[in-house]
């Protein structure tokens, strides 16, 4: 099974860019790099456990681990409780 690829749109000239967490992308940088690729494609580009497992190369389980690693790291750095 090969991965999704993004799908790209064309930018609506009256839509506005989403609202973003000013500090999302200095706290991405600083995760593990197999931490971010994951969370980004799970929670970005909405990927499945089983394609993004496929493209590392590793068990769901591992691909569990590194998102909810990840996540807890940003959660932290951005002080965003549940």
């Amino acid at each position: 099974m090969r991965p999704k690829r993004p799908v790209v749109l064309p930018p609506v000239a009256s839509q506005r860019l989403p609202w973003v967490e000013p500090g999302l992308p200095a706290a991405l940088q600083r995760l593990p790099d197999k931490q971010r690729t994951v969370v980004l494609l799970l929670h970005s580009y909405e990927w499945t456990m089983s394609e993004v497992a496929e493209l590392l190369g590793v068990s769901k389980a591992t691909v569990q681990s590194y998102a909810d690693r990840g996540m807890r790291r940003l959660r932290r750095r951005l002080k965003v409780e549940l």
